[in-house]
C-alpha cells in the first residue's frame, strides 16, 4: 500500500498451476479489503495466460500507464514487433515508476 491513497499493488505473481493462482488472488484480495484498499493495481499484458485469470477476478484492462520507447540501429531491420505491447512480457516488478 502506498502512503498517499489505499491502493494495493500487485508487483508480480508467479503460481504452480491455476488453483493456486486462484488462491494466491482471493489471499490479495482479502489482504487489500483488510487494510480497506479502494483498489488492487498490476500490469500485465493482454496475451499472458495469467490475463484471464485477472478478469474473472473482476480486474479492468485499462490504458497502459507507460509507454516502452525504442531507438532502430539499422532501417533494415523490422520494428514492427517492438512496437506491440503484445511483443512485451512487463510486469510493475520491472519497472520503478509505479
Amino acid at each position: 500500500m502506498n502512503g498517499y491513497t489505499p491502493e494495493f499493488d500487485l508487483v508480480d505473481l508467479v503460481a504452480e498451476n491455476h488453483v493456486a493462482i486462484q488462491s494466491l488472488l482471493r489471499s490479495v484480495q482479502a489482504y487489500a479489503n483488510e487494510h480497506s484498499a479502494i483498489r488492487v493495481n498490476t500490469w500485465l499484458n493482454r496475451n499472458s495466460p495469467l490475463f484471464l485469470h485477472l478478469e474473472r477476478f473482476g480486474y479492468v484492462h485499462t490504458s497502459p500507464v507507460n509507454w516502452l520507447g525504442y531507438l532502430p540501429l539499422s532501417p533494415k531491420v523490422s520494428t514492427d514487433s517492438v512496437r506491440s505491447y503484445d511483443s512485451w512480457f512487463l510486469t510493475m516488478g520491472d519497472s520503478d515508476v509505479y
